[in-house]
């Protein structure tokens, strides 16, 4: 496990990469994982891969806005159902 401060650092971190990559919420319907950029992918797949689950609790509500899934459980249906490699 990281330590406490590296902690204290992650979720600061996950939020400004998720306003960075994701400055507008997505059309409705969400486009297919695919289609989304590489950097795109990486953090949603990171999300859905991260052992923290506080992190996407913690992000929930950015992640609703934006029209992607918010719930780790979620994330990893999105990911894993719409991978094409």
């Amino acid at each position: 496990m990281p330590a406490p401060h590296r902690l204290g650092l992650l979720w600061p971190r996950t939020r400004r990469a998720i306003q960075e990559l994701f400055p507008a919420p997505l059309p409705d319907p969400a486009p297919r994982f695919a289609d989304l950029t590489e950097a795109q992918q990486q953090l949603l797949g990171d999300l859905a891969g991260h052992r923290h689950a506080w992190l996407i609790r913690s992000s929930a509500g950015r992640l609703r806005d934006l029209g992607l899934p918010d719930t780790q459980e979620a994330l990893r249906s999105y990911v894993g159902t719409h991978r094409t490699a």
